[in-house]
């Protein structure tokens, strides 16, 4: 009443009315009752940084000339420059109404004026992305504070309204509730005890009323309490909720609620993509689903590999499923089809909407024609609001969630249901439409945007196992491998023994590298589990069947003999993959130790020197030419075949030839084999082969970019394999990244794109985590990267269509943060096998230097000059023994900040040594004083 009189009192002044409050106390619902008491049409525009002034004039001419009332939603989120103007556009259409004309000029137009228009504007004072008003335009209105409203009275009318006998009590049950939890509860970006929760409630506990009218009404709120408030909670707080719950409903027990047909469709669901139904998983899809059914705007909320996007999946195949059994049933039956349908189909359409700009996501003005051009979201809501079939039609947005875009859809999830476009256009939403979004957390979203939003939170401890990870694998391996050749339903001897690897392997590895190791970049249980599994299939390629279902069968025969050897390799190059060189002498020590208590690699042992990471597994098949010449036509006995096949662990040097410098070759150009840049290429070789992504990780200098540009240019198949090289840089935009990439290229078929037939692109972008972070921390370009890994491409932004993109891996390097590196999300991170590139030991450099030296000095002298040739081994270990000294004595400091050395400052002496003119080269001192010149360390001191 008091909003009520002051608004009227200001209509009375021909002013406009300001109501200003936190989110979800009714400043715009009240605007909206009040015209409806008055039978005034009233216009809601959710406002935006993107309204300009030419925007606002069109809306304001329309206004004057019906006499309707607006209301400008989060009106404060418009730029300062456009609101003078705006002051402006207001004082004028005031003064005509105080005049009492009937017609005046508006931004250079004669229009006609009904007195009846008003403007009203709601704000939320102080949250993220709002401007001050100016002191012309607040003038212009009468402001309002709207403060948090009597919950337990709105409450009481709402449960009367349902038909509830016992509101006044029930209603104090609800408040009460809702005040502890706010107090007693942890505090999460995601949690939300306002109004708009609670009107939640009190609608679902309005449901059940309607379905169970003579039930229990004490049960019923306290059902709706639980299935409202339990999705969006942590582990620890359903403990304390539960007790508070108990306290307000005592003695009153709620049984689970049997899902029956749903539940068999979502575990069919799941054995279809190869999931395992835990408990937790299963949970979370039914409260997915109860949330989309009570609010047509959610958020799931978790650290990545939780189960959101797979929960979404497995819900749509299920509805799928149950949709296609009722239309069989209802034909059989003959029930008319327009009548409500018991269970709809789901059409999911995903975009990132951090991907684009904000002017391609919803919309814009060309700044010269002053022409819109619709964005693919406006694209994608028109589409889902022309479908009239019985279906539900979500929209995922995956991807960060923050005040720069999530608020203009605020009038879309709240009760008006309407996108509000900056060109002045309202889509409505029509009933099956829900809004979903996938992100990791809530850190940079108001308190608007949360209280507007159901929510489902994922822990991936509960829903995500590791155990579940290795089930699936495991069943979804090869049946060479995984069945009985003699008994067809019967697990292999291979199967059994890999369970038994897994079960004594994985967990306690996983374990150590949590809590005795330090790693480049962080990492997440799941994505060191399957980085494992990626590498075990790019060994067991070599079992795949062919078109007959038969695998060579000299290779079956040694499945047995390199079972192990290809785990235990595996676990290496994945679980202790990203570890710094500091702890790779725990992990392998450990690991050694695992081995020998399980009796594993027993046949064929890792050698005791070194760490388990200096071997390369090497192993052949049996040649069953040879053996066919040996035994005639007679069956090959497996045993024999197995016998004959070789496996051995190999130092990493001698898998390749000895290495010589061409001859004329140029600094720059020679790349000399140590044992890092010899197993870094062979195992990025095996995951680009088998179109997995790989980061390569590690300090400045430690040679990432030259590994992976040296065997994408000339390691590789050019027949096969064709190249993408990019370079973030701090200026990186993702429209220049998704061009770039674009314009490579070829049209497969409609909406399909990628390589010419027959090869196979490696996308590489250096430098990774160099994209400067947004206001709110997102990254783009990275964004858009993830958005093509997991969904498999990216939208047009001219037809607004999804490009599929196919044949087409991708392969970063990047730093540890810092020093101008970012960061990057988890959720880009998780599809990665990493590979860390630790400093290099001083083995390797003498390695390096040593050869490039030598070269230098066998081009240059006679072997006759003795003195001078035997110096090189002494002056290449002294110079390291120099730059080791000056990388520990002279730090940088804030007034020497330029005081960093790595491995190019060490190079930048042998070059220079090389570029000595040898013909100036008296004697032996002369050599040694070489390396005495200010060619790295002098400049900067």
């Amino acid at each position: 009443d008091r909003i009520y009189m002051t608004l009227t009192g200001a209509i009375h002044m021909n002013l406009g009315g300001s109501p200003a409050g936190p989110a979800g106390t009714g400043k715009t619902e009240t605007v909206k009752d009040l015209g409806k008491a008055l039978a005034m049409a009233v216009i809601v525009l959710n406002c935006s940084e993107g309204l300009d002034y030419l925007a606002m004039a069109k809306f304001f001419t329309g206004l004057a000339m019906t006499g309707s009332w607006s209301c400008f939603d989060e009106f404060n989120r418009i730029d300062i420059e456009v609101l003078s103007v705006i002051a402006q556009q207001i004082i004028t259409i005031q003064r005509a109404i105080q005049t009492k004309i009937e017609r005046f000029v508006f931004e250079g137009r004669d229009i006609s004026i009904k007195p009846t228009c008003a403007v009203f504007i709601t704000m939320n004072p102080g949250y993220a992305g709002r401007t001050e008003l100016p002191d012309n335009l607040q003038a212009c209105f009468r402001p309002v504070a709207c403060m948090i409203p009597d919950y337990a009275l709105i409450a009481e009318i709402r449960l009367f309204s349902f038909g509830f006998e016992n509101a006044r009590e029930l209603a104090q049950k609800t408040t009460a509730t809702f005040r502890l939890s706010s107090e007693q509860l942890s505090a999460q970006d995601h949690y939300d005890f306002g109004m708009r929760a609670l009107n939640t409630t009190l609608v679902a506990a309005g449901l059940r009323k309607q379905t169970t009218p003579d039930g229990d009404e004490y049960e019923i709120l306290l059902k709706a309490l639980k299935d409202v408030n339990l999705p969006k909670f942590l582990e620890n707080d359903i403990v304390l909720f539960d007790s508070i719950v108990l306290d307000m409903f005592p003695q009153l027990q709620v049984q689970e609620e049997e899902r029956g047909e749903m539940e068999v469709a979502i575990n069919e669901a799941c054995a279809e993509l190869n999931l395992q139904t835990t408990p937790m998983f299963v949970k979370k899809c039914f409260e997915l689903y109860d949330t989309i059914t009570l609010r047509h705007g959610l958020m799931m909320v978790g650290p990545t590999v939780g189960g959101k996007t797979m929960s979404v999946n497995v819900l749509q195949k299920a509805l799928q499923s149950m949709s296609a059994k009722e239309k069989q049933r209802r034909k059989e039956e003959e029930t008319p089809e327009d009548e409500d349908w018991t269970y709809k189909k789901a059409l999911v359409t995903r975009l990132n909407p951090k991907a684009i700009t904000m002017g391609q996501l919803y919309g814009q003005f060309d700044p010269v024609s002053h022409e819109w051009t619709d964005g693919i979201l406006a694209s994608i809501i028109r589409k889902a609001v022309s479908n009239q079939r019985p279906e539900w039609r979500w929209t995922v947005f995956d991807g960060p969630v923050d005040s720069l875009w999530i608020e203009n859809m605020n009038t879309v999830l709240d009760d008006n249901r309407k996108l509000c476009l900056t060109s002045g256009e309202m889509i409505a939403l029509t009933p099956g439409m829900n809004m979903i979004f996938e992100v990791q957390d809530l850190s940079e979203a108001s308190p608007a945007t949360v209280s507007r939003c159901g929510m489902v939170y994922y822990e991936p401890a509960l829903t995500v196992t590791v155990e579940s990870i290795v089930a699936s694998w495991l069943n979804g391996l090869s049946p060479v491998i995984s069945k009985d050749p003699s008994k067809a339903d019967t697990p292999s001897e291979h199967l059994i023994r890999l369970k038994e690897l897994m079960g004594v392997l994985v967990v306690p590895c996983l374990r150590y590298v949590r809590d005795h190791c330090k790693e480049t970049i962080p990492t997440v249980d799941a994505n060191l589990v399957m980085s494992m599994f990626k590498l075990i299939d790019c060994f067991l390629v070599d079992f795949a069947v062919n078109e007959m279902g038969q695998a060579p069968v000299e290779r079956v025969a040694a499945i047995a003999k390199l079972l192990e050897p290809i785990v235990v390799f595996s676990m290496v190059w994945s679980l202790g993959a990203s570890l710094e060189g500091g702890s790779r002498d725990g992990f392998s020590t450990f690991l050694r130790g695992i081995l020998a208590e399980n009796a594993i690699l027993e046949d064929i042992p890792l050698p005791e020197e070194g760490q388990v990471y200096d071997y390369c597994l090497c192993y052949t098949y049996a040649d069953v030419q040879a053996m066919q010449a040996e035994h005639g036509e007679a069956e090959l006995d497996p045993k024999e075949l197995m016998a004959r096949a070789t496996c051995t662990w190999t130092p990493w040097l001698e898998t390749i030839p000895e290495f010589k410098v061409p001859t004329g070759a140029q600094f720059a150009d020679i790349i000399v084999p140590t044992m890092d840049t010899v197993r870094s290429t062979h195992i990025l070789k095996m995951l680009t082969e088998n179109n997995c992504p790989v980061a390569c990780v590690g300090p400045t200098g430690t040679s990432k970019s030259v590994v992976v540009q040296e065997y994408l240019l000339n390691g590789c198949d050019s027949n096969v394999y064709q190249p993408i090289i990019l370079n973030f840089s701090a200026q990186t935009s993702a429209n220049k990244t998704q061009d770039y990439v674009d314009e490579k290229m070829d049209k497969r078929r409609k909406g399909v794109f990628g390589p010419p037939p027959g090869r196979q692109f490696v996308v590489f972008v250096d430098d990774t985590n160099m994209p400067a972070k947004e206001v709110y921390g997102a990254q783009p370009p990275v964004e858009l990267l993830r958005q093509f890994l997991d969904h498999g491409g990216w939208y047009d932004r001219k037809s607004l269509n999804f490009r599929s993109i196919v044949d087409t891996s991708l392969c970063t390097a990047m730093g540890p943060p810092g020093g101008g590196r970012n960061t990057i999300s988890d959720r880009f991170l998780r599809f990665f096998n990493f590979l860390s590139f630790p400093e290099m030991a001083d083995s390797s450099l003498k390695t390096i230097f040593g050869t490039i030296v030598n070269y230098w000095m066998e081009q240059s002298f006679l072997p006759t000059q003795e003195d001078i040739l035997n110096l090189a081994e002494p002056m290449v270990s002294a110079t390291i023994n120099v730059f080791h000294t000056v990388r520990a004595e002279l730090l940088p400091t804030p007034l020497k900040s330029h005081y960093t050395f790595n491995l190019r400052d060490l190079a930048k002496v042998f070059q220079g040594i090389l570029d000595v003119d040898k013909g100036s080269v008296e004697d032996s001192d002369y050599v040694s004083n070489i390396c005495l010149t200010p060619q790295a360390v002098g400049p900067r001191v």
